[in-house]
């Protein structure tokens, strides 16, 4: 049971509720724990949504305001409506956007928790003077009660963990978060909110098929190149040459953003690959704008660049730090030695090459189930490059961060 607040009246918690199932059983079950919850609702578009995909539709909720003035009323819980649509626009459709005709893979959902979710949440709190706050995602949070140390940690169903991208909360934010669903399967969670009423024995048909939400899922299915077409001007969405990673011009495309990375259907080409060879996007170079194609093993990168690193238990100096990150938000963790360059990047080694590497991505860093970190790739297979000191062990420290560059001779 959670501790009384400090006047002794029952702990607070403040529950973003989506208009979904999982969200809602996140609230009941804080309730079911002792907390006096109230929810709140984020209005992120206008209804209906011309320009994306209705806001419902994405992480594995529909539902909407309707949905959640529903589960409020079945919970018997307040509910606070907050209007954020410049703000989502601003943090998660814009940056999209921009990352994408840059030739970068885009992360909405990373950019959505940071900038919309845990943000706006902590600062409604903050006015109803609350001090919890919970979601409804696939994550844990631990509370080691002898160090006060606090962990976030994977999902107990692997099929649904999210905490790829959470690794950008901050320590103190962090403290005040409940996760509730994350020690639960997604077929336990879907049989509580049939009990509620919040969903139907149908949907029990779909289990998996809502396993995750897509990196894109805000634009819908097949519909990102005529979003970005709309959205963004001609001259920042350019056309240009198709090569190969050898160098050879082989056609050209009319924007980066209509091929991802691994793209093999739909490309013309001038030039056909070889016989037996098949061509797939390997890369962008947004320098000379052009689409680099190569066959599956040009795919395989073994070490990365990342800037803008994150730390929840930070390492106490990152020189040969040897823990196991993801790249990619349903990837299994892979082995991987960690350095800090002389321009306060991330160095990233993995122990084999492997797919899903791209810039605009998140590396993720995970000890054993706990993440203690992330940054955003800049670079794939970048040179050699002088860091800060040989293998030292783990590294990792106390929950303070370590910022500072440190002088070179």
């Amino acid at each position: 049971m959670p501790e009384p607040e400090s006047d002794g009246r029952s702990p607070r918690a403040l529950v973003a509720l989506s208009g979904g199932p999982h969200s809602a059983v996140a609230a009941a079950l804080l309730k079911i724990q002792g907390f006096d919850v109230q929810g709140v609702h984020f209005r992120l578009h206008d209804e209906p949504a011309k320009e994306i995909a209705p806001f419902e539709a994405r992480c594995r909720d529909p539902g909407g305001l309707a949905g959640s003035e529903r589960a409020s009323r079945k919970l018997e819980i307040p509910l606070h409506v907050v209007e954020a649509r410049e703000d989502f626009r601003e943090w998660v459709v814009d940056r999209t956007l921009h990352e994408i005709v840059q030739g970068r893979a885009a992360l909405p959902c990373l950019y959505c928790n940071e900038g919309i979710k845990f943000r706006l949440l902590g600062q409604k709190a903050d006015q109803l003077g609350i001090p919890t706050i919970a979601t409804g995602h696939f994550a844990r949070i631990h509370r080691d009660v002898g160090s006060g140390r606090i962990q976030l940690l994977k999902a107990s169903d692997p099929a649904m963990d999210e905490s790829y991208y959470l690794y950008g909360i901050r320590p103190a934010l962090l403290a005040r978060i409940e996760l509730p669903l994350g020690g639960l399967s997604e077929l336990m969670v879907r049989k509580l909110a049939i009990e509620m009423g919040m969903e139907t024995e149908e949907s029990l048909d779909e289990l998996g098929t809502r396993a995750r939400a897509k990196e894109l899922c805000f634009v819908g299915s097949g519909r990102l190149p005529e979003l970005v077409d709309r959205l963004v001007a001609a001259s920042f969405r350019p056309g240009g040459m198709i090569r190969t990673v050898a160098g050879d011009v082989v056609g050209d495309h009319k924007g980066l953003h209509r091929h991802p990375i691994g793209q093999q259907k739909g490309i013309l080409y001038k030039t056909r690959p070889p016989q037996g060879v098949e061509w797939r996007v390997v890369g962008h170079d947004a320098d000379t704008h052009s689409l680099v194609v190569g066959t599956q093993a040009d795919l395989l990168h073994r070490s990365l660049l990342a800037q803008d690193a994150r730390w929840i238990r930070a390492p106490s100096r990152v020189r040969g730090l040897r823990c196991q990150a993801r790249t990619e938000p349903s990837q299994e963790e892979r082995d991987c030695l960690v350095s800090r360059t002389a321009t306060d990047e991330l160095y990233v080694e993995f122990r084999e090459p492997h797919p899903g590497i791209a810039p605009g991505r998140a590396v993720v860093f995970y000890d054993s189930g706990e993440v203690i970190g992330g940054a955003l790739i800049a670079s794939v297979d970048p040179r050699p490059l002088r860091t800060e000191g040989p293998l030292v062990g783990t590294g990792l420290g106390g929950p303070a961060a370590t910022s500072s560059k440190k002088k070179r001779k």
